[in-house]
């Protein structure tokens, strides 16, 4: 909507002051070791920001995901503690996130050490073909009771795979409104009353 101001037309919009734009701060190296050398002082990385007066999301992502400065190597105490929590709660995930080390840290500690097998991968099931037979036992079914969830049911299989092969053979389920319309629709023409 537009209104006529004593100078000229302007856009109907409120006179507020432009939105702020957020000031992003940029942390030199050295900065950056402060806050580790704070956060080995201090033991949160909470407390780090707001010594030094940095973002705390800034701060938390140059510690990395367990709190500590990515690529630095865990000592053998914390992998101690990680087999003995390992062998009491039996679940490494567990143990990794109670003690505040990386989950899958403490997944390649435990396959190393053999305290936990890989499991093997299974392999998506191969898509089995179809045989000509078992198509021509859909169709009959389906030609029987005019739905594909319907044939699918009796059959005992899944319904995709039925719905698939429906639409490639250019079938699909008979709706009972759309043939009761066209019996209708053949009976009004004939001049039968319905």
């Amino acid at each position: 909507m537009w209104f006529r101001s004593s100078s000229a037309w302007a856009p109907d919009r409120p006179s507020a002051a432009p939105a702020l734009k957020r000031a992003y701060r940029s942390y030199s190296a050295s900065a950056r070791a402060g806050f580790f050398l704070a956060l080995e002082r201090l033991g949160s990385i909470r407390l780090a920001a707001r010594e030094l007066g940095f973002n705390l999301n800034t701060c938390r992502a140059w510690a990395g995901p367990s709190g500590r400065k990515s690529g630095q190597k865990y000592p053998q105490a914390d992998k101690d503690k990680c087999f003995a929590l390992l062998d009491w709660v039996e679940s490494v995930s567990l143990a990794a996130r109670t003690l505040g080390i990386n989950v899958q840290t403490c997944f390649h500690w435990a396959y190393k050490a053999g305290a936990v097998t890989r499991r093997p991968r299974t392999n998506p099931a191969a898509r089995r073909s179809a045989t000509q037979e078992q198509k021509d036992e859909f169709f009959a079914a389906l030609a029987r009771v005019g739905s594909v969830s319907a044939a699918a049911r009796e059959l005992g299989l899944t319904r995709s795979q039925y719905v698939s092969w429906a639409r490639h053979a250019g079938k699909g389920s008979a709706h009972t409104g759309v043939r009761g319309r066209a019996e209708f629709l053949r009976l009004r023409e004939a001049g039968e009353s319905v």
